[in-house]
């Protein structure tokens, strides 16, 4: 594996790791000013607050898919033309993608840590998968696919530019 991938590999788990705990936090500080709070002005007119309802808005993957979909399209158009400008430009952008899923997994296992420990509710596994899938596919487009790699294959390359174009728009359809 190389150092890039790696390092990659590294930052994706470390950002889940850094969001579960700070949406963790954030929960305890809403729940203390909840119970404390409703003397200060700003902090006692605050709405309440359902660690369930953010959980399901984040496990609503589509808008990755749609990402997702534009993604595959603009490499299938990539591997067309040879530009190393085009070519990280996506390898940059594969890399955001996978920040932001691992973001969201992060979110929803604080909010699920906080749960457990709060003893209000509790969160059905299923609900994550998912986006778990998503995010390692992500993951694993980020740290091994590399746009330079697939024009040394020769003709294969042009399979798999009509791949990429035409399951990059189904994948708008039948998205996560």
């Amino acid at each position: 594996m190389s150092k890039d991938a790696i390092d990659t590999l590294k930052a994706v788990l470390f950002l889940a790791f850094i969001f579960a705990f700070a949406s963790g936090v954030a929960l305890f500080v809403l729940e203390f000013w909840a119970a404390y709070g409703s003397a200060v002005p700003l902090i006692g007119t605050l709405p309440a607050y359902r660690p369930e309802n953010t959980i399901q808005m984040l496990t609503f993957t589509r808008p990755l898919g749609i990402v997702g979909a534009a993604w595959l399209v603009a490499a299938a158009g990539a591997l067309l033309v040879r530009s190393p400008y085009f070519d990280h430009m996506l390898q940059i952008f594969a890399k955001a993608l996978s920040m932001i899923a691992a973001a969201y997994i992060g979110i929803i296992a604080g909010h699920w840590a906080y749960l457990r420990m709060t003893r209000t509710g509790d969160l059905d596994p299923a609900i994550m998968t998912r986006l778990l899938i998503v995010t390692a596919i992500l993951t694993l487009l980020a740290m091994f696919l590399r746009l330079e790699s697939l024009r040394t294959i020769g003709w294969m390359r042009y399979v798999v530019v009509i791949l990429a174009a035409l399951f990059g728009p189904l994948l708008l359809v039948t998205g996560p």
